[in-house]
């Protein structure tokens, strides 16, 4: 048999042919990142279904453009930090004047939009490190003429807010000595203590809607407290015990919930996805069952809805797998369902045959279920056997960081084809102390650090 061709390393890990692609809040637009002379730039076309009109908007020669968001009012916001000195400052698009202001000048000094709001689109939330560099403080910005002033001087080391859409700062956290977390309400100017999470359910459990419902405020959250893994849950504010109530919680759950869709609108949840060996989406609304029912049978891979329109009715999805970039799709819900292939990110890459990655969970030496992902070289192994090498193989132990962090099945796993591809067998192991698989796996990992959490790595040979 031939051998395997070596895939290049810059077509592997180099800048992607097309990304990120995200639909205007009113449909009119789509806008997304692709070299420009081999830097990364934002595109933008007024015709979404067809690319070929789209131009570059901006004009970056150094350092590229990763990020970006939109505006409810026609305008794009993105970072840009100078020679990687990640001091990112902020600046905006006029897509109808072509005008381009800084919003954030400030040096020595990195800032991250918090929230934009359809009730004041001309402007944006942003968090800076200042006045005080240790921490980030809030400012009000208007878009169009890059007026800023400060609205919430973080004098209480809060490591996040959250806002609603009428630009008020309604909760903050921050975590505690015991390596918990606390989350306050601010009520009459006051800062309140609301929830208390311990060291178990930090990782798993976030504020991610404020929602306005027949004339009371609730919030949405992602909530582990007195279960194994996390559940959706709602408080009504209005309620003095602020007592939690069920919405969402997955049959035969095996790992905590790790996105929710929500209406770009009203902030209701719509659905929720959990990740145990691959992705999963769940409806809440009837409403869409028939949408994600439709997006399984596209295609292959996992997906993902990457934005929205205001009125909910065009998607961004995008789809990825082990053996295929990813592939971007612009999905009209209102018209029958009507998808289409806006791009993937690395067409070159197509030119190459990619290894599998299986989904495995091996047993730890006292018995723990470690989810984990081998691939194998390409030729090397029994395509009709249980995914098992035909020889003893050269094997990477890829391990990921944190460690309350996880490894998944998606996006493309390009490190893992590097090895596979010069003929190495790869092995990524979720060892104990990593996120998202149930509290017992994160508490196994415990004063475990170079002990049993090592043992996890090191004590399974895949034979």
């Amino acid at each position: 048999m031939p051998p395997i061709p070596i895939i290049p390393r810059k077509i592997l890990f180099g800048n992607p042919s097309n990304v990120l692609p995200k639909i205007s809040p009113d449909g009119k637009y789509l806008a997304y990142i692709a070299p420009k002379d081999d830097v990364l730039n934002i595109y933008l076309t007024d015709n979404p279904k067809d690319l070929s009109s789209a131009k570059a908007i901006t004009n970056d020669k150094v350092r590229g453009i990763r990020n970006f968001w939109w505006s409810f009012d026609h305008q794009i916001v993105y970072p840009q930090d100078k020679e990687g000195d990640e001091d990112f400052k902020l600046y905006s698009i006029d897509l109808n004047t072509g005008e381009k202001v800084t919003l954030t000048p400030f040096d020595g000094t990195t800032s991250e939009p918090v929230k934009f709001s359809p009730n004041y689109p001309n402007e944006v939330i942003i968090s800076i490190n200042k006045p005080d560099p240790t921490v980030f403080s809030l400012y009000r910005c208007d878009l169009k003429t890059g007026e800023i002033n400060l609205i919430e001087e973080n004098t209480q080391s809060f490591d996040s807010y959250f806002l609603n859409d009428d630009l008020e700062v309604c909760f903050a956290s921050k975590l505690t000595d015991e390596a918990g977390k606390n989350v306050y309400r601010k009520v009459n100017n006051e800062w309140e203590l609301m929830i208390s999470y311990g060291i178990d359910d930090v990782h798993s459990s976030e504020i991610f809607s404020i929602v306005k419902e027949d004339n009371e405020e609730l919030i949405y959250l992602i909530d582990s407290r007195d279960r194994e893994y996390s559940a959706i849950y709602k408080i009504n504010l209005n309620d003095p015990e602020k007592k939690l109530h069920i919405v969402a919680e997955p049959d035969n759950q095996e790992a905590d919930i790790n996105n929710v869709l929500t209406d770009p609108n009203t902030h209701v949840p719509l659905a929720y996805s959990v990740n145990y060996l691959r992705t999963s989406w769940n409806p809440i609304s009837s409403e869409i069952s028939s949408d994600l029912e439709f997006l399984k049978s596209v295609d292959g891979g996992d997906f993902t809805i990457l934005s929205q329109t205001l009125d909910n009715t065009i998607w961004i999805v995008c789809f990825e797998n082990d053996t295929q970039t990813a592939k971007y799709y612009l999905f009209d819900r209102s018209n029958d369902k009507c998808i289409n292939l806006l791009f993937n990110s690395n067409p070159n890459l197509e030119n190459y045959c990619l290894a599998k990655l299986n989904p495995i969970v091996i047993k730890s030496r006292d018995g723990l279920d470690l989810v984990s992902y081998l691939t194998l070289p390409l030729n090397k192994y029994d395509p009709y056997s249980d995914y098992k090498p035909t020889h003893p193989l050269p094997m990477v132990l890829n391990v990921h960081g944190g460690p309350w962090a996880r490894d998944s099945f998606v996006p493309l796993r390009t490190d893992h084809q590097f090895f596979a591809n010069r003929g190495y067998a790869v092995l990524s192991v979720n060892f104990r102390s990593s996120t998202g698989l149930g509290k017992s796996l994160l508490r196994a990992g415990n004063g475990e650090w170079g002990a049993k959490a090592h043992d996890d790595l090191i004590g399974k040979f895949y034979r």
